[in-house]
């Protein structure tokens, strides 16, 4: 879910035209308030029975149904009043039809989309589920329909600025888009481009010995290095093009989530907390609350436009969900028939391509057709500039297209009614490769890893694997034998992305994990037997002390210290009580110098490759730590530069990184650290529905702020390795912490607001309050929801108009 509104920013704000312009300022002059009706009566026709919509001071809906059915089809209704701009988009991403829109600035994107084939893999899922999971689609969309349908006089005036009317929705339209928002969540297989390109840049050996590393926080002292044995593909090394995949580096959001059990909860039942990272800096943000009631059940939480509750609780259970990274998607280089250009070898057998024809339309152009060659595995994507080797034939596989299942697993996970009932739920779910985090009203809690993840007989996923018509997958790993923990000792379950597999874990079953500093800070802050209120779980959340940076920070200063020019540096360091505070200049002298030692570590070995392989943060990361705190002992040969007749160690170029880095900051900031405060150099800059720049961005909603925290803190606020400057692109995307034993309400904090309308006052009325650590709810009791009501809705079924 990272990259996906950060690129449609940049679209759909490169595509503004002068017009647009003129027509935004037509609108903003005219007083067109971007409303839409949340209270009185409508008619909802789809409704077997009237459906009531409560909405609070921050506009969240809660509805309240007589059945499931009508409540989901009521939550499509809402959805649809609060966001169908930005499902829109997300929408035509999905299925590759931006360019209608945008013309060639979203081509690649639109490209992209129809080689995978959200769609066409949509259509084959549609045909596998049972009548419950489709069912539930019909409805929602069914709802969303309705109201495109009967009140486009309330449309979001976006669609008018950008020239585009709101379509319908159908069932496959809704699985593209959350088989959109899966592959996001765990297409890793750009880190297996990364490390090829690693191969042929520097050779096997070289590359394996900087493989990426894993460590399991519950298991220390065992870390783990991919186990695959690297091959180069022939490639020259000149000719890897990385700036075809650093594109795609980016992907690496996460989350933090953790439940404690009813023995450490003041209230005797579990407390879930929870808090997704993902590109948060367009508004109003990736997660829509919603409350869903029925006579026999309730849930409040967050879902990103699709049906349910992706994080909340019902009266039994609270869940959170982080990205597991469970390694679902593989690349394979295929062999091509050396007599024939339309086939491949499978083994001693030439195969056929199989190939279909995709027409993308382009506004103010032609229409762009693509050819789709595929394998028994699935698409060939060196076709279209996915890899950077260019005489490879590289097809990519995909394990959720491949074993479409009958059961998506959300309504029974989000009606269950124990920690038990829940893993039976999500244990079927095989979309989305999340570590669930699960806690309920008997003080019981779980983590639970979900997705589809193959078994693997020969390799581990970390490279792509060469074809040799032996089949490597085996089949998926059942969901009763994913990784799990259930009521450990310890009293608390969490994730913070990190790698969960045990050491004695049978399959293969991730080597790209988050490094393992937020979850050993939570380690830190969750030792002991003690209560834990829930203002102390909020506080965790906006914890800013780095783990990381406490490690390498004496080493660092240590170095620093040694030379004339850099010791002033050492001075911050050593003052520092490593948080990421803004206040400080410390944060930005540790990010600024570490940025540049990784540079000097790997850019004499990578050369012009150096800037491509870190822009992957993962693949390196838990490495290059290691590697600094073993020293020059065991990695010496990595410390020298080649490039010089000096044999430099780990120390010089510490010294040599804070020389970068003192130009660095003060050709950006000015001289001395009084101009370096971490508040200086780093600010969270949000952006409106129409993701304009300029003068036109502020008067559409934009908001730039400073932000604390970094990319190893619970507080995180991850940067772009490559981009200048040090400003957050992946953040937390809500706070919610639910204590089950409160029958009233949940709090939870958005960085943004319910509703996706340029100038519609809800569009980002948290932020303060988010920024600031103010507390904020969504209500759970019909006593609590009808005292913090500001608006009531009866949406009508039509029926009981009749005589």
């Amino acid at each position: 879910m990272g990259l996906l509104f950060k690129w449609l920013g940049r679209i759909i704000g490169g595509a503004v035209t002068l017009a647009l312009v003129a027509a935004i300022a037509a609108y903003w002059y005219a007083g067109r308030a971007n409303l839409y009706q949340t209270s009185g009566e409508m008619t909802l026709p789809v409704l077997d029975a009237p459906v009531t919509v409560f909405r609070d001071s921050n506009g969240v809906p809660y509805i309240r149904a007589e059945s499931f059915r009508d409540v989901i089809r009521a939550q499509g209704f809402v959805v649809a009043q609060d966001r169908l701009f930005q499902l829109e988009m997300v929408k035509r991403a999905a299925l590759g039809r931006l360019s209608e829109l945008f013309g060639d600035a979203t081509l690649i994107t639109d490209t992209d989309s129809r080689v995978i084939g959200f769609h066409r893999i949509a259509q084959d899922h549609w045909r596998v589920l049972n009548d419950e999971n489709k069912r539930m689609l019909s409805d929602f969309t069914d709802g969303m329909n309705a109201y495109i349908t009967l009140h486009a006089d309330d449309h979001p005036w976006e669609f008018q600025l950008v020239g585009a009317q709101a379509e319908l929705w159908n069932e496959t339209d809704l699985l593209a888009m959350m088989l959109f928002y899966a592959w996001e969540n765990g297409a890793n297989f750009y880190a297996e481009i990364a490390t090829q390109s690693l191969v042929e840049t520097v050779g096997p050996e070289r590359a394996a010995e900087i493989a990426p590393l894993t460590i399991n926080p519950d298991e220390p002292g065992r870390a783990r290095a991919s186990s695959a044995r690297y091959g180069s593909l022939g490639v020259d090394p000149g000719a890897v093009d990385w700036t075809r995949i650093v594109r795609q580096s980016a992907g690496i959001g996460g989350s933090n989530a953790w439940a404690v059990n009813g023995a450490r909860s003041p209230g005797g039942a579990a407390v879930v907390a929870n808090d997704p990272h993902v590109d948060v800096r367009n508004l109003p943000g990736f997660w829509h609350p919603v409350g869903l009631i029925t006579p026999d059940w309730r849930a409040v939480g967050v879902n990103a436009g699709l049906p349910g509750v992706s994080a909340g609780r019902n009266e039994h259970l609270a869940w959170g969900v982080t990205n597991g990274y469970a390694d679902v998607v593989d690349l394979y280089v295929e062999t091509p028939d050396p007599a024939h250009a339309s086939r491949y070898m499978e083994g001693d057998q030439s195969l056929p391509f199989r190939e279909i024809r995709e027409t993308i339309r382009v506004r103010g152009g032609d229409e762009h057709v693509i050819t789709v060659r595929f394998t028994g595995r699935g698409p060939v994507i060196s076709d279209h500039d996915w890899t950077p080797f260019s005489e490879s034939i590289i097809s990519v596989r995909w394990a959720v297209a491949e074993y479409p299942q009958a059961d998506l697993g959300i309504k029974a996970g989000i009606q269950a009614q124990s920690v038990d009932e829940a893993i039976a739920a999500w244990s079927k779910h095989r979309m989305f490769g999340f570590s669930l985090v699960l806690g309920d009203v008997d003080g019981r809690t779980a983590r639970l890893s979900t997705g589809a993840a193959p078994i693997r007989t020969r390799g581990d996923g970390s490279a792509p694997f060469l074809v040799d018509g032996q089949d490597n997958w085996t089949g998926l790993i059942p969901g009763s034998e994913m990784p799990r923990l259930v009521d450990p000792d310890q009293g608390w379950v969490g994730s913070a992305n990190q790698y969960v597999q045990p050491y004695n874990y049978p399959y293969p079953f991730t080597t790209f994990a988050s490094p393992s500093w937020r979850y050993e800070r939570l380690q830190q802050l969750l030792a002991g037997t003690g209560e834990i209120s829930v203002q102390e779980h909020y506080d965790a959340q906006r914890d800013n002390k780095n783990v990381f940076a406490q490690s390498v920070a004496p080493i660092m200063a240590a170095a620093l210290a040694e030379d004339q020019t850099t010791a002033p540096l050492a001075v911050i360091l050593r003052e520092w009580d490593h948080s990421d505070v803004l206040d400080s200049a410390a944060p930005t002298v540790f990010q600024a110098t570490y940025r540049h030692f990784a540079r000097r570590v790997f850019g004499d070995d990578l050369g012009d490759a150096t800037e491509g392989y870190l822009s992957f943060w993962y693949v390196w990361q838990q490495r290059l730590h290691a590697i600094v705190l073993e020293g020059d002992a065991v990695w010496g040969s990595w410390f020298d530069d080649a490039r010089t007749s000096k044999r430099e160690t780990r120390d010089d170029l510490f010294r040599l990184a804070g020389q970068d880095a003192i130009a660095e900051l003060t050709e950006a900031y000015g001289a001395g650290a009084d101009n370096w405060r971490w508040a200086d150099v780093r600010s969270m800059r949000r952006t409106g529905p129409l993701r304009l720049d300029g003068l036109m961005g502020r008067l559409t909603g934009n908001q730039t702020y400073p932000q604390p925290g970094s990319g190893e803190t619970l507080n995180r606020a991850l940067f772009g390795f490559s981009e200048s400057g040090f400003d957050p692109q992946w953040s937390a995307s809500l706070r919610m912490v639910a204590d089950l034993s409160d029958p009233d309400k949940v709090l939870a904090v958005l960085p943004g607001g319910v509703v996706g309308r340029t100038r519609h006052p809800l569009l980002d009325n948290q932020i303060d309050a988010f920024r600031e650590g103010g507390l904020d709810y969504l209500w759970f009791s019909d006593a609590m929801i009808e005292q913090n009501a500001k608006s009531k809705l009866t949406l009508g079924s039509g029926e009981e108009q009749q005589p």
